[in-house]
C-alpha cells in the first residue's frame, strides 16, 4: 500500500512539474540570463553589502548596472546598427550589386576567366545572385528589427530575475537546499562549478568579442579601408559566434584592398585576420584559468550544439549544461556504491 502511495506521488509530482515546465518554457532562457547577470555581478553586490548598502538598494544598483553597462550599449549599437545595414542594403535588394567599374578587374583573375565564358556572364551571375543573398539578409535584418518588442520583454524579465537573484537568492538555496538529494559537500561543489562556469564563460566571450573586434578596426582604420566604426560594430557581433567569428569582416576588407589593386595592403588584411583569430586563443584561456576546467575542446563543441537550438545565447548556455553534466558523472561513483552498482573487485 505504502508502495502505491509512493508511487502515485512520484506521478504526481512529475506531472505537475512538466505542467510548469511546459508552461515556464518561454521564459526560461531570461530566468537563466538573470542567473548569469546575477553571477558576473555577485562580487559588485557583496562589495556594495560590505560597505553597509542594504540587500534591496545594493540589489536594485547592481540590476541597475546590468542595464547601463551590458545591455543598453550592447542593444543600443545593435539597433543602430541593424537599421544602417537595412538602410544600407535596401537599395541594393532591388537593383543588385553595381560592378560595372570593377567587372574587367575581377575577369582578370585567372579562376574567373575558367569559371565566366566572357564579361557578360560574370556581370549576369553576379548581379542575380547578389540579389538573392542581398534579398535574404534584409529579410533576416527585419525579422530581428520586428523581434525588438519580444527581446525587450525577455531582457526586463532577464533584470528581474537578475534583482531577485541577488536579493533572495540565499533564502532561495535555503529553502532548495534539503530538496536535493545529494550529500552536501556534493551540492556545495555543484553550485559552485556552474557559477564559476556561467561568470566565466559570459567573461571570456565578451573580452575576446572586444579583442577581436579592436583588432578589425584597427586594421580597417590603418589599411585605409572605409567604414571602420561599422566593422568594429559588426566583427563585436560575429565574434560571439564561434563557428565564423570576426572571419567575414576582415575577409570583405581584404576583398576591397584586392579589388583596389593593393596587394600590399591586402596581404596586411590577412595578417590582421590571422591575429584576430589567435587573440581568441589567448583571451579565453586567460579569463577562463583557475576558474573552471572544461576543457576548451568541450566547451567548444557544447557551444555549436546550443547555438543550434538557442541562437546567440547557446554560447551562455552550452558551457554550464555541459558542466552540470560532468559535475553529475563525477557525482555517479558515489550513489553507483550506493546502490550497490560497483562491482566489488575482490571477487
Amino acid at each position: 500500500m505504502n508502495k502505491n502511495l509512493y508511487r502515485a506521488f512520484l506521478v504526481l509530482l512529475v506531472t505537475v512539474f512538466l505542467v510548469n515546465l511546459t508552461m515556464l518554457a518561454h521564459y526560461l532562457m531570461p530566468l537563466f540570463l538573470g542567473w548569469v547577470f546575477s553571477t558576473v555581478l555577485n562580487p559588485f553586490h557583496k562589495w556594495l553589502i560590505f560597505k553597509k548598502w542594504k540587500t534591496q538598494r545594493a540589489g536594485l544598483v547592481s540590476t541597475l548596472a546590468a542595464l547601463f553597462v551590458i545591455i543598453l550599449p550592447i542593444g543600443g549599437f545593435g539597433f543602430a546598427l541593424v537599421k544602417n545595414l537595412i538602410r544600407i542594403i535596401a537599395p541594393l535588394a532591388k537593383s543588385g550589386v553595381n560592378i560595372d567599374a570593377m567587372i574587367g578587374r575581377i575577369y582578370s583573375f585567372p579562376i574567373a576567366a575558367r569559371v565566366f565564358e566572357d564579361q557578360d556572364d560574370l556581370r549576369l551571375f553576379i548581379d542575380e545572385n547578389s540579389k538573392k543573398v542581398v534579398g535574404t539578409l534584409m529579410e533576416s535584418l527585419t525579422n530581428l528589427l520586428s523581434s525588438a518588442p519580444e527581446l525587450i520583454l525577455q531582457l526586463v524579465l532577464a533584470l528581474l530575475a537578475c534583482y531577485f537573484i541577488l536579493v533572495d537568492g540565499k533564502r532561495f538555496r535555503t529553502w532548495l537546499d534539503p530538496r536535493i538529494p545529494l550529500p552536501a559537500d556534493a551540492k556545495k561543489h555543484l553550485v559552485k562549478s556552474l557559477n564559476d562556469m556561467a561568470y566565466t564563460s559570459f567573461l571570456s566571450m565578451l573580452a575576446a568579442a572586444f579583442a577581436q573586434s579592436l583588432i578589425v578596426f584597427a586594421a580597417f582604420v590603418v589599411l585605409g579601408v572605409p567604414m571602420a566604426s561599422l566593422a568594429l560594430g559588426v566583427a563585436f557581433v560575429c565574434a560571439w559566434f564561434p563557428i565564423f567569428g570576426v572571419t567575414p569582416v576582415w575577409l570583405g576588407g581584404l576583398i576591397y584592398l584586392a579589388i583596389q589593386d593593393k596587394p600590399g595592403l591586402a596581404l596586411g588584411m590577412l595578417v590582421f585576420g590571422i591575429a584576430a583569430g589567435l587573440v581568441d586563443n589567448i583571451v579565453r584561456p586567460w579569463v577562463l584559468k583557475g576558474r573552471a576546467d572544461l576543457h576548451p575542446l568541450i566547451s567548444l563543441v557544447a557551444i555549436f550544439g546550443a547555438i543550434k537550438y538557442l541562437g546567440i545565447l547557446g554560447v551562455l548556455v552550452g558551457p554550464v549544461v555541459v558542466c552540470c553534466l560532468i559535475e553529475f558523472l563525477q557525482l555517479w561513483p558515489q550513489f553507483a556504491e550506493l546502490l550497490g552498482l560497483n562491482p566489488d573487485p575482490q571477487k
